[in-house]
């Protein structure tokens, strides 16, 4: 559960020394941590042109904060932390610890997230005792200065601490329905059989035993179909799901999509019904020698009708890759890395239609001199790839290195991202 970093080790090299392309650092999170430290997942702006994210660690507890950025007359950015983790208790941080997933905002700047661990307490893994909580953190009234910090949902909630029949650890990012419903996925827990996670909904509304108010009601276990170790409709997913046009849901599983072993995970639809949501799998990724993680990150959906994701570790060198497919499943194309232009895709793709791109990370490979640093990489319309940067580019990698989560723009078209290793937000410019 706890991702490996390489950035320990990097922070006393000093990487290769070619000039950065078109990055800007926006902000640099200070070494003492008390801002926060090692940060990923999605960053949002708001209406005003502030951005928002969170950090994995750091802060007043060491477990991670939720912060603003907000732009400055003299082109400077200044930071404000808005919310500490494990604030109200350093042992059982009920209020949560260790976001991962970055944030959701809705119109009224209200923000939302997970956290990975925290909350209410459970026994499914040795190294953390609880397991992840879904939050709100609404801004200030009229003339006040404070955020309003709130949990809507801590979960093993049903079925035990070894079970958490209504998830565990909550991974990728939230995502609205038309109702203001919150639908996200939890990496363990579940009706299935191995713990193998579900997708999950929230909706406002009174409910015995919850402060918000906020109930939660499992769309799909996953590991519901095969035997023993075997799960071919998926296991565990991270990235995280999104909506097509009619309602149906869309998204990954790192791992299961074999009916006779452990499998490379898996793209998956779920369908709404009347009692029920159904889920069939679109791809099921073959698992291999060269293959030590599927998809990471979730899907995108393009206008044209295709699905768009990436593969953590596949090919021949396992770099890793980029897939598109029709929506209603067929054979992918794919695009693989080969480390020079980046390895270890790990992020959600965006889809820029007006330029008909394909932008997102790397965590690893690219131009720097010891091919960890990791890329922001575009992919045009007759599926050829560039690399827009190569992070470690700067003496001490001070541009960043091993941007984990994706990149999202502004309305000029330009890109926004974190990076987990030297704890950088950054711009890079696009060229109309």
């Amino acid at each position: 559960m706890k991702r490996i970093s390489l950035s320990i080790f990097l922070v006393v090299i000093t990487c290769g020394l070619a000039a950065a392309q078109q990055e800007k650092v926006l902000w640099t999170f200070p070494p003492d941590a008390k801002d926060g430290i090692n940060p990923y997942g999605n960053l949002v702006f708001d209406r005003a042109g502030n951005l928002y994210g969170t950090t994995s660690e750091g802060g007043s507890s060491g477990a991670g904060v939720v912060f603003e950025l907000s732009p400055q007359s003299n082109g400077s950015w200044n930071e404000t932390v808005l919310h500490n983790f494990c604030s109200l208790d350093d042992n059982e941080c009920p209020d949560g610890s260790s976001p991962q997933a970055g944030i959701a905002i809705d119109a009224a700047g209200n923000l939302y997230g997970t956290t990975v661990y925290g909350g209410r307490p459970c026994r499914m893994i040795s190294y953390d005792r609880s397991c992840g909580t879904v939050w709100k953190l609404s801004p200030p009234a009229a003339g006040g200065n404070s955020w309003s910090y709130e949990v809507l949902y801590r979960f093993c909630a049903t079925g035990g601490e070894r079970k958490c029949e209504d998830g565990a650890y909550p991974s990728g990012p939230l995502v609205f329905d038309a109702a203001g419903n919150l639908y996200g996925e939890a990496n363990f827990g579940g009706n299935g059989r191995n713990l193998a996670g579900v997708v999950f909904e929230l909706a406002p509304g009174s409910s015995e035993g919850k402060s918000s108010g906020w109930s939660e009601k499992i769309l799909y276990s996953f590991c519901s179909e095969g035997s023993g170790q075997a799960c071919p409709d998926g296991l565990n997913p991270w990235g995280g799901v999104v909506f097509d046009q009619s309602g149906n849901l869309y998204g990954t599983t790192t791992a299961g999509g074999s009916p006779d072993g452990w499998g490379g995970g898996v793209v998956f639809k779920l369908t709404p019904g009347a009692e029920k949501w159904s889920e069939s799998v679109l791809l099921a990724i073959p698992k291999s020698v060269n293959q030590p993680g599927g998809p990471q990150g979730g899907v995108a959906i393009s206008p044209d009708g295709y699905l768009y994701g990436t593969i953590q570790y596949n090919g021949e060198n396992a770099n890793g890759s980029v897939f598109r497919m029709p929506i209603a499943g067929g054979t992918p194309d794919y695009f693989y890395f080969d480390n020079s232009d980046g390895a270890g895709p790990a992020a959600q793709i965006l889809i820029d239609s007006k330029r008909n791109v394909l932008y997102s990370t790397t965590a690893y490979g690219g131009a720097d001199l010891y091919g960890f640093g990791g890329t922001v990489f575009q992919i045009d319309s007759n599926w050829n790839e560039s690399v827009a940067h190569s992070f470690c580019s700067l003496p001490h990698c001070a541009d960043g290195v091993q941007p984990e989560g994706p990149v999202i723009e502004d309305q000029n078209g330009n890109l926004y991202g974190m990076t987990y290793g030297g704890g950088v937000v950054y711009e890079i410019e696009t060229s109309d």
